[in-house]
């Protein structure tokens, strides 16, 4: 008997999933998610602020979604910072509110507001910047400059797996920033494992190599439109993988 998978994302993220992910895996069908499904892709904001993974857990169905509290993660770009400082990921220095060091980087702490994130070279330009948005949370950060590397990485069962990247030059990276990349990732593993995460997700982390370091510089679980089609790739070239590691296919 077929796998029932269900899909749920924006318009055109469902299209491609339906149309692209899919194709060509005779053992797997779409069905809609009052269906019966055994496992339900979940890319809504919505449904996962609903807590969603907790409802398809107590019904009994295998849900590739973050779980509300951990959607913070990408709601809070303050409480990202704090999660992975906590939990020895390196991130860009915090600054206070009247640091005069030039260039820094103000971030509004709601991730969903456009503009959110600035680079300013004077007290005039962040005075201009931050009274864009008075009123609202934010925070000021050290500037890195380096070389940006967006990973998209798959969590379940207390376990990382690095699927693929925005831009996939892993394989070129040379050792040094390989090591340095795979200790990132068991931070992350371990991260998640100490704070008791209950969920299982395909999502990205924003990293840039400045030093000889990476640091983390945030979470995405939802992807934007314009990352739509690379989940769509790391989504049909891994899920034969995914669907092995949640128990539903045979090593």
């Amino acid at each position: 008997m077929p796998l029932k998978i269900s899909l749920l994302a924006g318009e055109d993220l469902q299209t491609f999933l339906a149309e692209a992910v899919l194709s060509g895996y005779q053992d797997c069908i779409l069905v809609k998610p009052d269906e019966n499904p055994d496992l339900i892709f979940c890319f809504i904001k919505n449904a996962i602020d609903a807590d969603f993974s907790n409802l398809c857990k107590q019904h009994g169905i295998k849900c590739i979604g973050v779980s509300k509290s951990f959607f913070r993660l990408q709601k809070s770009k303050f409480f990202a910072k704090m999660f992975s400082v906590n939990n020895g990921i390196l991130t860009p220095k915090l600054l206070s509110i009247e640091c005069q060091v030039y260039p820094q980087v103000v971030k509004l702490d709601d991730a969903e507001t456009a503009g959110g994130v600035g680079v300013v070279d004077s007290d005039a330009e962040k005075k201009l910047f931050t009274t864009s948005f008075a009123g609202k949370k934010y925070f000021v950060e050290e500037y890195l400059a380096g070389e940006n590397f967006s990973p998209v990485i798959y969590y379940s069962n207390g376990k990382v797996l690095y699927l693929s990247s925005i831009y996939d030059r892993y394989n070129e990276f040379p050792p040094q920033k390989q090591e340095k990349f795979q200790a990132l990732l068991n931070k992350i593993e371990n991260a998640l494992k100490n704070e008791k995460a209950d969920f299982s997700a395909v999502f990205s982390v924003k990293l840039i190599w400045c030093n000889n370091e990476y640091f983390l510089l945030g979470y995405k679980f939802v992807p934007d439109l314009r990352e739509s089609e690379k989940y769509i790739s790391v989504l049909k070239n891994e899920l034969l993988t995914i669907l092995r590691c949640e128990g539903l296919l045979k090593l």
